[in-house]
């Protein structure tokens, strides 16, 4: 008899058992880390990017919560400031990545300047990135920058409208005036040849670190 009722007991455990690991194979769900960076402490743009954090946030628990898309798996966004430096920002991606959890994208930085530290480290981490504020034309070359992506439209696009706009105006002579940064280089190099393309003179290309003044006094 007391054997019997431990059998029973034990066989009602088992199925218990069985019921819970099965329950949440099917409930749990298998965490993605998406890393991110963005200048939330600006003093100009700070307003602005904690608006795009929640923005980010509601699109992670819009995704979470269809039945339709990722049903095994749960996203996970976590977001830091690089308060617009780019040191920052690549030492948030080095604890993003060397300390876990493991990540599987990247959102931001917000500047070209800051991406273009970023997005050469973070390709060797396989991580696709996103960014809603770069626009160095450096970013176009698919070999160096296979998973990078931006939602805003590249400096070669503005290149076009820049080249059409001193046409519009009949103007054959211009000077180009540039931040001195890699992420700036490309797309004032661009314009250049653009502009010659359309036998529109380039008499002066320069390019200042802060303060442009000394560089438009030589331009004049």
């Amino acid at each position: 008899m007391l054997k019997s009722s431990l059998r029973s007991i034990f066989i009602s455990y088992l199925w218990i058992l069985s019921y819970v690991v099965f329950y949440a194979g099917v409930v749990a769900k298998h965490p993605l880390h998406i890393g991110g960076m963005y200048p939330s402490s600006h003093p100009y743009i700070g307003h602005r990017m904690i608006e795009m954090g929640k923005i980010a946030n509601m699109a992670i628990r819009d995704i979470n919560a269809r039945e339709d898309i990722l049903t095994q798996y749960q996203l996970k966004l976590n977001l830091r400031d690089d308060k617009f430096k780019k040191i920052i920002a690549s030492q948030i991606l080095f604890n993003q990545t060397l300390f876990g959890p493991q990540l599987i994208a990247l959102l931001g930085p917000y500047t070209s300047t800051s991406s273009s530290v970023v997005a050469p480290m973070a390709r060797y981490w396989n991580l696709i990135q996103l960014s809603t504020g770069s626009t160095s034309a450096q970013f176009s070359n698919r070999n160096e920058f296979p998973y990078f992506y931006t939602s805003k439209l590249t400096d070669i696009t503005y290149n076009l409208i820049r080249a059409k706009f001193i046409k519009h105006f009949g103007w054959k002579r211009v000077a180009i005036l540039h931040r001195s940064d890699i992420s700036f280089d490309t797309g004032a190099q661009h314009l250049q040849t653009e502009l010659e393309k359309q036998h529109i003179d380039v008499i002066a290309k320069e390019n200042f670190v802060i303060d442009p003044q000394l560089q438009l006094n030589a331009i004049k």
